[in-house]
């Protein structure tokens, strides 16, 4: 519980807090994410291309066979 709470508490002064508040948060939004990773593993991976910050294309990563 320590290192999860230096990890995503915020600090005032010396001390370190991890709220409920923050905690529910931080649940939120890992459900969130979770949901998009068994997308992206339903998929197989997903690659994306990009240069210089600008999208070129992506695909889904098993659909591309290298021979």
């Amino acid at each position: 519980m320590i290192e999860t709470v230096v990890e995503w508490g915020f600090s005032r002064g010396d001390k370190i807090t991890l709220d409920v508040k923050s905690v529910r948060t931080i649940l939120n939004e890992m459900d969130e994410l979770r949901k998009v990773l068994l997308k992206v593993s339903d998929k197989g991976g997903v690659t994306v291309v990009m240069s210089d910050d600008l999208l070129i294309t992506t695909y889904n990563t098993d659909s591309y066979k290298s021979y």
